[in-house]
């Protein structure tokens, strides 16, 4: 496990690692975190900018959207960006952890089913059906 505060004094710092998110890290639609697999850098460079190139991977549990069982979803994320100021604490460190976080927040779906075939999902009287099939 890594250390969650990343101080960006060198010009290439490399984060790769396995992260993980303590109970402050909270969102309605996580059910449960698993831990997170970064693999990549940040770089400090001359222009006073700082960029971070990396890749996160993780599961989390969310409900299907449907079926309302506890399904795991997977997030594989591609960061190739500046950091704002927002990131950055006092100009020269970084909170991993909740930088992680917002990411994998922003790809959690409003929408999500794992059913393939509406026709089983039915029950006294009523059955669901796809808009397309209206």
């Amino acid at each position: 496990m890594k250390n969650n505060t990343i101080l960006i004094n060198d010009k290439i710092i490399d984060i790769s690692g396995i992260y993980y998110f303590n109970k402050t890290f909270k969102y309605p639609e996580i059910i449960q975190t698993f831990p997170v697999e970064v693999k990549g850098n940040i770089i400090n460079n001359d222009y006073q900018t700082v960029h971070i190139n990396c890749t996160i991977k993780t599961t989390i549990k969310i409900q299907d959207s449907i079926t309302l069982e506890i399904i795991d979803y997977p997030i594989n994320i591609e960061i190739d960006e500046n950091l704002d100021k927002i990131y950055i604490k006092n100009e020269n460190s970084l909170d991993i952890l909740s930088f992680l976080w917002e990411n994998i927040v922003l790809e959690v779906p409003t929408y999500f089913t794992e059913v393939k075939d509406f026709s089983k999902i039915q029950g006294d009287g009523w059955r669901l059906i796809r808009e397309e099939d209206l």
